[in-house]
């Protein structure tokens, strides 16, 4: 996992920290979008993930994990 899947991650249970925040206070309406975004942000770590798997079998010669600098 590299440093953007973390970041990613992160940013998904941010917004929903945020959003459950909102709905105690607020209600279900005003926080919905809180919600959305880290369904969003959920959905594209989902797709960078399987993108990632998908390159690897391409490649059987590459191990996971090692990068040149």
């Amino acid at each position: 996992m590299g440093r953007t899947d973390i970041i990613i991650l992160s940013l998904c249970v941010g917004f929903l920290v945020i959003g459950i925040y909102e709905i105690m206070n607020y209600g279900l309406g005003p926080s919905y979008l809180w919600f959305m975004i880290s369904v969003g942000f959920l959905l594209y770590y989902n797709y960078r993930r399987r993108r990632q798997e998908e390159e690897q079998e391409k490649t059987p010669g590459k191990k996971p994990g090692k990068r040149k600098k």
